[in-house]
């Protein structure tokens, strides 16, 4: 299967990624009289955040769950949920069918439990994402699963531990992320053009990779920074 690639020039990325992520949730609600979204971390949604803000987008059909965290509080400049806040919640918050972000607590793992068991209780027996969002750093790593760690996939969420200040976090698994009916993941930038290429054409074992291998139909929205190196396969 060629990778579903959605490659647009660097300065339409945010606007052309919105409108894909937008016409994927429409498409859901003809067939669903509501969905479940989970927003991604970092610093790549957040200009296609405020454009999802412009899209004609029934919110009051739409729960919106995280797919990580960084472990300080909701207001620190450091967290997600204060970025997709910012840049989408306070344009919606009113109308916005239910929010169900990842807790802070001092302890990752007790907010990994936390986070689980809301996941549980809002999502039935059988929990499932809708649309997952996810961007991808430069060491291939996806949410707050980074390589070279070791994650317990019988769970739905895990703390981890980032190279990077904050460094603890909480994610979403792999094998939980891959049960979503649709995954995004939007990457821009020359930093990541070399990864990308290894992750689609199956050099990498990176957690992008891993992720990939499950879900195959994955779509990739980059742009042309981004897919500089790729050489589609098959």
């Amino acid at each position: 299967m060629k990778p579903n690639l959605i490659v647009s020039p660097v300065i339409n990325f945010p606007i052309e990624s919105a409108t894909r992520i937008a016409d994927e949730i429409n498409n859901l609600l003809k067939k669903k009289s509501s969905i479940t979204f989970a927003l991604s971390g970092g610093n790549t949604p957040r200009a296609v955040n405020k454009e999802l803000t412009k899209q004609n987008i029934d919110w009051g059909k739409v729960s919106l769950y995280w797919s990580d965290e960084r472990m300080v509080s909701h207001d620190n400049i450091d967290s997600n949920y204060r970025m997709n806040y910012d840049s989408l919640l306070n344009c919606i918050s009113k109308v916005i069918k239910g929010t169900f972000p990842i807790p802070y607590n001092k302890s990752p793992e007790i907010s990994a439990n936390l986070y689980e068991n809301i996941l549980y209780e809002s999502l039935g027996d059988n929990p499932k994402i809708d649309i997952c969002l996810l961007g991808m750093g430069d060491d291939g790593h996806i949410a707050s699963l980074f390589p070279h760690q070791d994650y317990d996939d019988s769970r739905l969420a895990v703390a981890s531990v980032s190279p990077n200040k904050p460094v603890n976090r909480v994610s979403l698994t792999i094998p939980f992320i891959a049960k979503s009916t649709k995954i995004f993941v939007m990457i821009n930038g020359k930093t990541k053009a070399e990864r990308i290429s290894e992750v689609i054409s199956g050099k990498s074992d990176v957690p992008a990779a891993k992720l990939y291998k499950l879900r195959p139909d994955i779509i990739w929205l980059l742009d042309t920074e981004a897919a500089y190196c790729l050489t589609i396969p098959g």
